[in-house]
């Protein structure tokens, strides 16, 4: 999914769905990021599951004044 879409769906609050959204389109990407730093893959799953809690939290923050990943990063 794009992030046009994601955007769209952040401006009408729903938080849940673009949350989703984000999952399926960035975990592989930020499992390969995370996993440039740990030796472990149960590691990698564990600061993957904080950066989406993080993102959670912060999702009603987001401005769009950025690409998703970017905000991520």
């Amino acid at each position: 999914m794009n992030d046009r879409i994601i955007i769209a769906m952040l401006n009408k609050e729903e938080f849940e769905n673009a949350f989703n959204a984000i999952v399926d389109s960035y975990s592989e990407r930020i499992y390969w990021h995370i996993r440039r730093f740990t030796d472990s893959h149960d590691d990698t799953n564990d600061l993957m599951q904080e950066v989406f809690i993080k993102i959670w939290n912060a999702l009603p923050r987001f401005r769009g004044e950025s690409q998703i990943y970017t905000w991520i990063y």
